[in-house]
Order: C-alpha cells, then sequence, then structure tokens
C-alpha cells in the first residue's frame, strides 16, 4: 500500500517511480547471529525453504534496472515460501 501511494503521489512530478522489491528468503549469513533457539531449526530447515543469495538479490536488481519497469509494481518470489526461479511483477 505505501508502494502504491508513493508512487500515486510521485507521478504527476517527473520520472521518478516507486516500486516495492523483497528477496524472500535467502541462505545468507544473517542467521549466525540469532539465539540458538532460531538458529538450530534453520540449520536444518533452511535449505528446504531458503534460495541462494543470488537468487534473493534478483528481485532488488530488477526493480532497480529494468526499463520495463512500473510504479506501484512488486517484484518478488513467484509463490510458495520455498526456492523459486520465478521473479512476480505487479
Amino acid at each position: 500500500m505505501f508502494t502504491y501511494e508513493l508512487q500515486r503521489r510521485l507521478a504527476p512530478h517527473g520520472t521518478t517511480v516507486a516500486v516495492a522489491a523483497h528477496p524472500g528468503m535467502s541462505s545468507t549469513e544473517l542467521n549466525r547471529n540469532a539465539p540458538a533457539a532460531f538458529r538450530l531449526p534453520t540449520t536444518w530447515l533452511g535449505p528446504l525453504v531458503t534460495q541462494t543469495p543470488t537468487m534473493g538479490a534478483l528481485p532488488t536488481l530488477r526493480a532497480a534496472t529494468d526499463p520495463a519497469v512500473l510504479g506501484g509494481q512488486y517484484y518478488g518470489p513467484a509463490g510458495g515460501c520455498g526456492p523459486s526461479p520465478k521473479i512476480s511483477p505487479g
């Protein structure tokens, strides 16, 4: 909702657009400082529900660099919480 409203306000003032991007669940080192109770289950379950850091970076990179991006769009994992090579616009 924030992105839609920001885009609505930006639209009359020029070429800047507001786009939402979400990396999804990516297997990165962010978990290393989490409490042990959280860290242990994610060590075992992580490979089943996360994607590579490279795939996690794609939605943000596409939102920032794709010339076909329109204001108000969302880029992120397509469906489910598991690994997905798809990036869904809109």
